[in-house]
């Protein structure tokens, strides 16, 4: 819940995320599947909406990972994780967490609004 559509769906990432922590994480289902369950449908016709929220299922142990990129990016990001007092990892983590969270909750606000339209 939020008073806002974007404070509801920062809820909702994080809620995803305490229900994932507590070890019930149900069978994903198609969009088809969940439109054909009765729960689901009567929470349609009251006007509930479908929002993909992304989930990232925590495991505390870091891996190494090997990326390719430009130079220029790695000067730009080192220079900015510099900046901001994190290692070059940190920072890493740090945007793309931003960019998993932040992007795609409100890109699939945006196209749901967009599709509610036709």
């Amino acid at each position: 819940m939020g008073k806002t559509v974007d404070e509801a769906l920062r809820n909702a990432a994080a809620a995803i995320a305490d229900w994932i922590d507590d070890g019930e994480v149900p069978e994903p289902r198609s969009i088809d599947e969940l439109r054909q369950d009765p729960e689901v449908a009567e929470q349609l016709a009251d006007g509930a909406a479908f929002v993909v929220v992304p989930a990232i299922v925590e495991d505390s142990r870091p891996v190494k990972a090997n990326i390719s990129m430009e130079a220029g990016l790695l000067a730009a990001i080192d220079e900015a994780a510099s900046s901001a007092g994190l290692t070059r990892s940190a920072f890493l983590v740090t945007a793309a967490r931003e960019k998993i969270f932040g992007g795609s909750l409100r890109d699939s606000v945006r196209e749901i609004a967009k599709r509610d339209a036709h």
